[in-house]
């Protein structure tokens, strides 16, 4: 199964709403929390990404986690559901 990652930050609504939508769907997923001299925030720069949260699943993409319809579709797209 492909690795399945939720960059966040404190304070983030965006990131709570797609955390109590990834743990409805009972997936399991490693959250990364960004802060301003991490190397995950490095990672999400090069993906071409400003903002948090953001939903990777490796081999697949990554998509902002603030759209739901685009963290579906990567996760259908990654066979995870």
């Amino acid at each position: 199964m492909a690795a399945l990652r939720v960059y966040t930050k404190e304070s983030c609504p965006g990131c709570l709403q797609i955390k109590r939508m990834l743990n409805y769907l009972q997936l399991a997923y490693e959250e990364r929390r960004v802060d301003e001299q991490s190397a995950d925030r490095e990672r999400i720069l090069a993906l071409g990404f400003r903002s948090l949260p953001v939903v990777e699943v490796e081999g697949v993409g990554a998509v902002p986690g603030a759209d739901p319809a685009q963290v579906e579709d990567l996760l259908v797209r990654a066979g995870l559901v």
